[in-house]
């Protein structure tokens, strides 16, 4: 009897949980030794999947493009102009050596520009306006006729707009093929027989396909590189290309004919 009271008196001062504290939820089994490595894998695997567009919220998953296997990198390449590239264009997604501006969540390019675009950017661009200004401000408000302004600057803007279409639309960069069983798979097909194994890319490519060496890709039916667009001309800019080459022809010669003509009416004008 001494002794149940001595153990009610012991355990009198203690506080008893109530029956459905968290003390009675079991507890969690302990980790394994190979746990840590699945839950790292998990992270990897979770990280993988919401990989983000550069500048964006938005999850991506970028399409693989027949690129060049080793890209020299500005270091191995050397020179300003490469190492103007990387100043301007570092935080920019690059295509062989094609730099992109914009693009849809998947990849898909919507503004790209190619490996001579410092060239269109300062000296095709500038010239260009710096001379049709020259005309606008000298020569255009000295005609006594409207119908110079009327129809210069229009031509002046056709030519820029089919400039800017050229230097930053897609010219038809080609999706990575490295078994022929993945032409179905949304390229432009044709006949799969006809389809040549490209070892510098380690891709194949459809007939008219050829790989650019400026752009370090393969271009859907490559023409050559312009420098004065800045990029390759392929099947995707082809028809802007042949735009911006009649435009620019047409303001060029529109151009020596509004100075020639002033020139000629000043003369005459100017008595001897």
């Amino acid at each position: 009897m001494a002794l149940n009271l001595r153990n009610e008196k012991k355990h009198a001062g203690q506080i008893i949980p109530p029956q459905n504290s968290f003390l009675d939820f079991p507890m969690a089994p302990p980790f394994e030794a190979g746990d840590d490595h699945q839950v790292q894998e998990s992270t990897n695997a979770d990280e993988d999947v919401n990989e983000l567009i550069p500048g964006t919220n938005q999850e991506c998953c970028y399409k693989e493009y027949a690129v060049a296997k080793a890209v020299p990198t500005s270091s191995e390449k050397g020179g300003f102009l490469q190492s103007f590239y990387v100043c301007c264009c570092c935080a920019r997604r690059r295509i062989g050596d094609m730099f992109v501006l914009l693009e849809t969540r998947d990849g898909r390019p919507l503004m790209v520009v190619g490996p001579c675009w410092p060239f269109c950017a300062f000296i095709t661009v500038p010239l260009i306006i710096v001379v049709s200004a020259l005309i606008g401000v000298f020569v255009l408000p000295k005609l006594t006729s409207k119908w110079a302004w009327a129809t210069y600057l229009p031509i002046l803007g056709i030519t820029l707009i089919a400039l800017f279409f050229v230097s930053c639309r897609d010219p038809g960069l080609l999706e990575r093929v490295e078994t022929l069983d993945d032409v179905e798979g949304g390229v432009d097909s044709g006949d799969r027989s006809r389809w040549i194994w490209n070892d510098q890319v380690g891709s194949f490519r459809p007939p008219g396909a050829v790989f650019c060496r400026e752009c370090k890709v393969i271009i859907q039916g490559y023409d050559h590189v312009c420098p004065w667009t800045g990029t390759g001309i392929g099947r995707g800019n082809m028809l802007a290309f042949k735009f911006f080459v009649v435009s620019i022809n047409i303001l060029c010669y529109y151009s020596i004919g509004i100075v020639v003509f002033f020139a000629m009416t000043t003369i005459q004008e100017t008595p001897f």
